[in-house]
C-alpha cells in the first residue's frame, strides 16, 4: 500500500535537494535566487504545487 507521508517527505526531499542547487534550475545562474528574498527557490516551488486549479498568474 502507498503511504501518503512517504511520498509527501520524498517530495519535500526532492525539492531541498533542488533548492541547494537552485542555479541548475534558473535561466540566469548567479543572478536568479542568489540573494535572500521573500519567496526562496524552494518555498517557491512548494507554492507553485500546492496551488489547486487557478492558473499560475490568478494564484499569484
Amino acid at each position: 500500500m502507498i503511504n501518503p507521508s512517504k511520498i509527501k517527505k520524498t517530495l519535500f526531499d526532492i525539492i531541498d535537494d533542488m533548492d541547494k542547487h537552485a542555479y541548475l534550475f534558473s535561466k540566469r545562474p548567479g543572478i536568479d535566487f542568489s540573494r535572500r528574498t521573500k519567496l526562496p527557490f524552494g518555498k517557491m516551488l512548494s507554492l507553485i504545487i500546492s496551488m489547486q486549479g487557478q492558473s499560475i498568474n490568478k494564484e499569484l
